[in-house]
């Protein structure tokens, strides 16, 4: 909201009752230095059936040039559009819902960092609000813990970058309306993106234009493809079975990725590291990410490794991939002399997990006692347990 208020005039539009609204904004901006537009609520009691739309924020003597330069001026961040009237849909940045406690249902697991985020606004007001503004808008956050260090949840970070870029694009001539501009920062997301999907995630193969997925990544920019095609194809977007794209994607040297590679770019709103979107069945591989940072500390290099666990997205509950998230989070506590070492610990753990024996429970001690001694006992025994999948 600090941020947002500097380049535009924030509303706030909610569903929510007059009394709830009321005690929330008291608590989000007492002086009422941030908030200083309108503020639209329910009556207490009042039936919750309505549709939005930015033609109640608009004012009641404007001319008909005042209102269409109006509504060139106002996004919306909201976590549903399908509450907005078709006029005002195109102008709402779709952001995911705030979970604020675990009765609220799983929250959804925070996706990896990519690219320069900055810092915030995001819809959250518990009684499906949102938040309008002369070209930007903004509301509330949370955070999870790991072994009690509190994970920052970087959704307020990418829609604030979002809406200053959109800002700029429309305050600068680059796109003649807010809602103009917004498109073109969802289109470039994935632009120059030529993918094909499989592992069963097209509903209605002959009609792939029909499916979710489909119409989500062409919303992206992303030029989507029925067949394989060497010469152009950029990405394999894989559902849970393994397929024969993905094998000759892995082959080719082609980017084999997850669903939630593309669903994450989506919620980001911009493009995710393939690396870390590894497609069901395939291994990832940890020599592929950036150098981690030089941290003084024990503790800072715990509290890094933790953070980089859980900006790791979690696909399914296979082994590979938490033996992937602890490799990533070694990382912190080894040199890049010794990663070599370490990588080859890992694989031959893995393949003693693989086909366990008597003779194979030793060795897999010799193993560990090895890590420990490299890691720290520790640290090693923290990022364990970060690792472990959620139990649903």
């Amino acid at each position: 909201l600090h941020e947002v208020q500097k380049f535009a005039d924030v509303h706030i539009y909610t569903m929510a009752a007059k009394s709830y609204t009321r005690k929330v904004l008291n608590a989000i901006d007492p002086e009422v230095r941030l908030i200083r537009g309108r503020v639209l609520c329910r009556e207490d009691n009042q039936p919750d059936n309505f549709s939005k739309s930015l033609s109640h924020l608009q004012p009641a003597d404007a001319e008909p040039a005042e209102l269409d330069e109006f509504k060139a001026a106002y996004l919306v961040v909201d976590d549903r559009d399908e509450v907005w009237d078709n006029v005002s849909r195109p102008h709402v940045l779709q952001v995911p819902a705030f979970r604020a406690f675990d009765s609220d249902s799983q929250q959804a697991h925070i996706p990896p960092r990519v690219h320069d985020s900055s810092a915030a606004a995001w819809e959250a007001d518990g009684g499906g609000g949102s938040s309008s503004a002369s070209s930007s808008s903004s509301s509330g956050s949370g955070s999870s813990a790991s072994g009690g260090f509190a994970m920052p949840d970087p959704t307020l970070m990418d829609v604030l970058r979002v809406l200053r870029r959109v800002h700029l694009d429309w305050s600068s001539g680059g796109e003649e309306s807010a809602d103009r501009a917004l498109d073109a920062q969802r289109k470039g997301v994935l632009d120059k993106v030529h993918l094909v999907f499989a592992g069963g995630l097209l509903e209605t193969p002959d009609h792939p234009e029909r499916c979710a997925f489909w119409r989500l990544a062409e919303s992206l920019g992303a030029q989507c493809h029925r067949k394989w095609d060497a010469t152009f194809i950029t990405h394999v977007v894989a559902g849970e079975k393994r397929s024969g794209s993905v094998e000759r994607a892995v082959k080719e040297g082609v980017h084999a990725v997850s669903k939630e590679w593309l669903l994450h770019a989506a919620q980001r709103w911009c493009k995710q590291r393939e690396e870390l979107y590894p497609a069901p069945g395939v291994l990832p591989d940890p020599s592929r990410l950036p150098p981690v940072p030089s941290l003084p500390s024990v503790e800072q290099r715990i509290k890094a490794a933790l953070m980089a666990v859980k900006l790791i997205p979690v696909v399914g509950q296979n082994g590979e991939q938490r033996d992937f998230r602890l490799r990533v989070a070694t990382r912190y506590f080894v040199g890049p002399a010794l990663w070599p070492r370490v990588n080859a610990l890992f694989d031959r753990f893995q393949a003693l997990e693989s086909n366990p024996n008597e003779t194979s429970n030793e060795e897999r001690d010799r193993v560990l006692k090895e890590l420990t001694r490299l890691v720290g006992d520790d640290a090693l025994g923290r990022i364990v347990s970060a690792t472990e999948p959620p139990t649903t």
